[in-house]
């Protein structure tokens, strides 16, 4: 019996799902984009470090085990991926070095699209070189529908892996000021290594171009590479800040990115309001990139 509750070939292994906890919840749960992160043993810190945040969103922490280890979690009950079919996105944080590690998380995965979701590697940048760093991308590509690399070893990767769980938490919503269509999201990380980008300012509105949301997203770019918002096949811009955020400040933001961005790469924007920012905002940019052969599989661009 295979606790997922999908068939896998003879070169997986069996893995129990263990829900461990849920993110709290202010507004009405039909508001947000239904999340579930997935941690594996060498990267369960990450779900004891989001269960101790303060991120607010319909978040499902789940841990995966081999079939027949016990979670040291207390209260952890045993669940399977049918359980979570609402979910928008499916993040499985994953040690590809470490071999025991890479087959739970890619039985998992496989698990997790077979039953319609969308799963997603977070895989964090080691002391390896940077090309080793792509070529380990490129093959987690094969069995996550999206890798989300993050720029730095483990446990340092950890704060950013948070914090881009948090962001796409607060941000993907159904809700105004900005309605986030999760097929559009799907579409830019689908196939994708996507790197992530980070800005942030302090300030007032101002009504000329220049501005905290214009200078957080000049850092933003600068932070993930000119080069790599200019060769992006697409591009989510998440801007987060207080109330006093304004629709023209995530136009400017927006028009930033889409004017260094090429054209015919997909940015669409996403929007999350936290008033714990103050007159702070941070812009956070997940680049997504794909071979040529990607794209006209995808998208039907010719090769």
């Amino acid at each position: 019996m295979n606790d997922l509750e999908t068939p896998l070939d003879e070169a997986a292994i069996n893995v129990t799902l263990w829900e461990v906890g849920r993110a709290g919840l202010n507004d009405a749960a039909d508001l947000h984009m239904p999340l579930i992160v997935v941690g594996t043993r060498e990267r369960v810190d990450l779900i004891s470090a989001l269960m101790a945040s303060d991120i607010e969103g319909d978040i499902q922490y789940l841990y995966a085990l081999p079939m027949g280890d016990i979670p040291s979690f207390g209260g952890a009950v045993q669940t399977s991926v049918a359980a979570a079919s609402r979910a928008g996105l499916v993040f499985i944080a994953v040690d590809p070095d470490v071999e025991s590690d890479l087959l739970v998380a890619c039985a998992v995965s496989r698990a997790v699209r077979e039953s319609g979701l969308f799963a997603v590697a977070l895989f964090a940048q080691s002391a390896a070189s940077l090309v080793d760093a792509h070529i380990r991308a490129n093959g987690l590509r094969l069995d996550f529908d999206s890798v989300i690399v993050l720029r730095d070893a483990w446990p340092d990767a950890q704060a950013l892996a948070c914090n881009i769980i948090g962001q796409l938490a607060g941000g993907l919503k159904a809700s105004p000021p900005v309605c986030t269509d999760l097929a559009d999201v799907q579409e830019i990380l689908r196939g994708a290594a996507v790197t992530v980008g980070i800005g942030h300012a302090r300030g007032v509105m101002e009504d000329s171009k220049a501005g905290r949301v214009w200078d957080a997203t000049v850092r933003a770019i600068r932070d993930v590479g000119s080069t790599c918002v200019e060769t992006a096949s697409g591009i989510l811009v998440i801007v987060s800040g207080s109330h006093s955020v304004r629709l023209r400040e995530i136009a400017r933001a927006m028009h930033l990115v889409r004017e260094l961005s090429a054209s015919e790469s997909m940015v669409i924007p996403a929007a999350f309001e936290d008033d714990y920012m103050g007159d702070g905002v941070q812009i956070m940019l997940l680049a997504a990139h794909r071979t040529t052969a990607d794209r006209a599989n995808l998208r039907g661009y010719p090769s």
